[in-house]
């Protein structure tokens, strides 16, 4: 994993913030007129690899998936030890790229740790494998239980 600053500056972070400053102001009015901000450490980039490739050169997208759940996997944990409990976990659309044994292994990791919220397309997706859950069917902008649910 490497973290690459999009400012041109490295090192000490008073440098980072008087670049990060000045670029701000200097795109200022174009950025207005994009409704976005176009620079500041939300342009960075965090670069995972295996064995020595990059994920999101080589990496197929259940790969690609599962690395990132990783990486929320490591943020609940030091939000864990911070504040004394796990936050509440939401994956959208988990069937689009997690196969059915990395959601097994998914679903195995967060049961008894936090509240967890998945949507997925099709509801044979999620399976319950004896864990609690709730299911939810939302049709025209309406949630109702869904059939089956306890």
């Amino acid at each position: 994993m490497e973290y690459v600053s999009s400012a041109a500056a490295g090192g000490e972070i008073e440098e980072i913030e008087r670049e990060f400053g000045q670029r701000l102001v200097e795109r200022r009015a174009a950025d207005l007129r994009l409704g976005f901000t176009s620079v500041g450490p939300h342009r960075d980039e965090l670069r995972l690899t295996l064995d020595g490739r990059s994920l999101a050169d080589y990496g197929s997208a259940g790969q690609q998936r599962s690395a990132l759940v990783a990486l929320y996997f490591a943020q609940m944990e030091v939000h864990r030890a911070y504040h004394g409990h796990f936050p509440v976990f939401l994956l959208d659309d988990v069937e689009a790229e997690l196969d059915a044994a990395r959601l097994e292994s998914l679903l195995d990791y967060l049961t008894g740790r936090t509240q967890t919220f998945l949507t997925a397309a099709r509801e044979s997706f999620v399976p319950a494998g004896g864990r609690p859950i709730e299911r939810y069917e939302i049709l025209a902008g309406t949630a109702r239980r869904a059939a089956g649910t306890p």
